[in-house]
C-alpha cells in the first residue's frame, strides 16, 4: 500500500515538472503540504503589490466538483483534492457538515478551492 502511494506521489510531480502545472493537485500527495500552501500564499501575495506575506491567511472554500470535474485551473489560488472527513459527512446539496452514516468511518470532501 505505501509503494502505491510513492508512485502516485511520483506521478503527480512527474506530471507536474513535465506537462506543467495541473489544473488540481493531490493534497495528500505532498511530503510537506503546509510548504505547498505557504508558496501558494507566497505566489498570491507577490501578485498583489503591498501585500506582505505574513500579512496573507488562507481562505478556503468547497466547491461542488470532484477532481474529474475541474476544466481549468483557478486565476488565483489552488483547487486541492484527496482529503476526507472522519465522523461526519460533507452534503454536496445543502453545502454543509451533516451527521455520518452509521458504521462509515470516513467521506471523501470534494475539491476544495484554497486561495489567499
Amino acid at each position: 500500500l505505501w509503494f502505491t502511494g510513492l508512485i502516485q506521489r511520483f506521478e503527480q510531480l512527474d506530471r507536474w515538472v513535465f506537462n506543467g502545472r495541473p489544473k488540481s493537485f493531490w493534497m495528500t500527495g505532498f511530503f510537506n503540504p503546509q510548504g505547498f500552501l505557504t508558496s501558494m500564499r507566497q505566489e498570491v501575495a507577490r501578485k498583489h503589490a503591498g501585500w506582505a506575506l505574513d500579512d496573507v491567511i488562507l481562505f478556503t472554500e468547497t466547491t461542488k466538483h470532484e477532481m474529474e470535474e475541474i476544466k481549468d485551473a483557478p486565476s488565483e489560488g489552488v483547487y486541492v483534492y484527496g482529503l476526507f472527513l472522519d465522523g461526519c459527512a460533507w452534503s454536496k446539496r445543502e453545502n454543509k457538515l451533516i451527521d455520518s452514516q452509521p458504521k462509515v468511518l470516513f467521506h471523501p470532501l470534494p475539491v476544495l478551492f484554497v486561495t489567499a
